[in-house]
């Protein structure tokens, strides 16, 4: 009986160390139907999309308590997918498109955006960002209807074989668990984890 109560007691104390709670971190005027996020650091957030020719980016650098409008000169399109890097380092993709989307990055929050990779005349949308942490967010992946890799931080881009022909990607699923490893999903199909 003893140790029922003392293993109710160590139950009921872990449980209340451990809890987690939801706190509401500030908010953002309309930001669109599908918004991405990504989230650099502790305090630091970026927030992607809007609707059809007008884009919409938020990002806060003080844990939502304030959100600030980012600058989208240069992008025409809805984004559908957002990976920042640091307060003033992100990479966006435009979506809706059929062809001729870009890939953008901004290395001062926003000012500037410069076009990294563009889809071709029909080869869809960016539905995907997605880098990993390590090493300095050297090694990402960017997905439309095609698969891109870096190994250099966003500089330069390769096209590499998704294994799949003829399926639809579905937005913001691209993973990468390490450099050899990434997964997405399918709108028109079962999910792929490749290697």
């Amino acid at each position: 009986m003893i140790y029922r109560s003392v293993f109710t007691l160590f139950f009921l104390l872990s449980t209340a160390i451990h809890a987690q709670s939801w706190v509401t971190a500030g908010s953002v005027s309309a930001p669109g139907s599908r918004p991405s996020i990504s989230v650099p650091g502790a305090n630091i957030a970026w927030i992607a999309d809007g609707s059809l020719n007008a884009p919409k980016i938020f990002r806060t650098t003080n844990g939502g308590t304030n959100w600030l409008s980012v600058p989208v000169n240069g992008i025409t399109n809805e984004i559908y997918c957002i990976w920042a890097i640091s307060d003033v380092v992100a990479f966006v993709g435009e979506g809706y498109v059929n062809g001729n989307a870009k890939l953008l990055k901004t290395t001062n929050a926003g000012l500037n955006w410069s076009v990294v990779l563009e889809t071709s005349s029909n080869g869809g949308h960016f539905t995907g960002i997605s880098f990993t942490k390590i090493n300095g967010n050297r090694f990402g992946l960017a997905i439309a209807e095609k698969i891109y890799r870096t190994q250099n931080s966003g500089v330069n881009w390769l096209e590499i074989n998704a294994g799949v022909v003829g399926v639809s990607n579905a937005q913001n699923s691209l993973m990468i668990v390490d450099n050899e490893f990434y997964g997405f999903g399918l709108n028109n199909g079962a999910a792929r984890i490749s290697l």
